[in-house]
């Protein structure tokens, strides 16, 4: 599913496996600051072309200094994580800082489980400190002592190629 991170705007399934920007690029390009694009490439490997995440990133850079995506099924759409995340480096490519939420729980099968990265692609150094420094403060009360063991089977698998 493609959403905006006020509303829905488009969704896919199998059967309707082609994304109109025509009919959906206005929801892209209308995109802000306060209320940025919310990419989320769908399980099922019916999501946007190779070219129509390259003219989603044309259409967001108008008006938004970032994207945000969400993905939670990386790898399941094709079987390779690199291939279903293809989108993510057409955006940094534009010049449009990134953050994205990457959830292991699913593709691990450690369900009902807090695995994953979250990641904020930066301009510069001196943004990124900035960055850090306010997810550091809305962290911190949120888990203080997170548990290890999830983050530890997750490396275990990315880090093994016979995994």
């Amino acid at each position: 599913m493609l959403a905006h991170s006020c509303r829905a705007i488009a969704t896919m399934t199998p059967r309707r496996a082609a994304l109109t920007l025509q009919a959906h690029g206005g929801h892209f390009k209308n995109a802000t600051a306060k209320c940025p694009p919310r990419l989320c490439p769908p399980p099922h490997g019916s999501g946007p072309s190779p070219w129509q995440w390259k003219e989603i990133a044309s259409m967001v850079k108008e008006n938004n200094p970032f994207a945000f995506f969400d993905m939670a099924y990386q790898g399941f759409a094709s079987g390779d994580g690199n291939k279903d995340a293809r989108a993510v480096p057409r955006f940094i490519q534009q010049g449009i800082n990134v953050c994205l939420c990457q959830s292991y729980a699913k593709n691990m099968r450690l369900y009902g489980e807090c695995v994953g990265a979250f990641t904020v692609v930066c301009k510069s150094a001196d943004e990124a400190k900035k960055v850090e420094s306010q997810l550091k403060l809305l962290i911190r009360p949120m888990c203080s002592n997170p548990p290890v063991n999830q983050a530890r089977i997750a490396s275990t698998v990315q880090n093994s190629p016979d995994l």
